[in-house]
């Protein structure tokens, strides 16, 4: 499956409005620890392994392509 995030800065649980999902995270944006935190959350969201999430577009952008892959395989 592939969503659409939206990333944020905070300290909230992410919240689905629709088609786009958002993270709020509090990681800094060096060395990637933004991406991974934003991953992790995600991952956890739809209860999957981080290696099931995967970034499609927008590393450096707080709008993101992310795909989820939901069946495990």
């Amino acid at each position: 499956m592939i969503i659409q995030v939206k990333v944020r800065r905070g300290n909230r649980k992410p919240e689905k409005s629709g088609t786009t999902l958002t993270v709020y995270t509090e990681a800094e944006r060096v060395n990637n620890q933004a991406n991974l935190d934003v991953m992790k959350q995600i991952a956890s969201f739809f209860g999957v392994a981080v290696s099931d999430v995967r970034l499609l577009s927008g590393k450096t952008r707080t709008r993101k392509t992310v795909e989820v892959n939901t069946q495990g395989d």
